[in-house]
């Protein structure tokens, strides 16, 4: 089956559309869009026991990724307790500026191993390269401020 064959095949479209889903998972925080793509699973899936319309598939897709949505989201999702404990893991620690950005922009830091959106609130600009102090978090957001020397 060459390449242009795949996309004749609507189930083999709906399996892509959810694969491309659940890579996004991973790129984009949020712990949505896998949803979305259970959906085109589902699609896909019945096309493959059942011919069905167009209309019926996206009907499927819409239903399935809102089920899935309401009903799995909360099981998944992490618990508040858990969240407010890691924050505090956070506070206090040190983390590297992956890019310069001052007040009122948004920057990357390196931490535990992990890219993060950093944000500080000091006038201090901080520099690509330099060491900073997490003060606190904003949802997937770290706050920070510049660290003069090395700790």
């Amino acid at each position: 089956m060459g390449f242009a064959e795949i996309f004749n095949e609507p189930a083999m479209v709906w399996f892509i559309i959810g694969l491309v889903c659940a890579v996004a998972e991973f790129i984009l925080p949020g712990l949505i869009i896998i949803f979305f793509g259970i959906g085109a699973w589902c699609s896909a899936l019945l096309l493959l026991v059942l011919d069905v319309s167009i209309f019926f598939q996206i009907l499927i897709f819409i239903l399935c990724s809102t089920l899935s949505l309401v009903f799995l989201r909360k099981k998944v999702s992490f618990k508040k307790e858990y969240t407010k404990d890691a924050t505090e893991d956070f506070i206090g620690k040190r983390a590297m500026a992956q890019e310069s950005f001052t007040k009122g922009e948004f920057g990357k830091v390196f931490f535990k191993g992990t890219s993060w959106k950093a944000e500080t609130l000091s006038e201090n600009i901080i520099k690509n390269g330099d060491y900073v102090k997490i003060t606190g978090q904003d949802s997937l957001t770290l706050l920070v401020e510049s660290l003069k020397t090395e700790e």
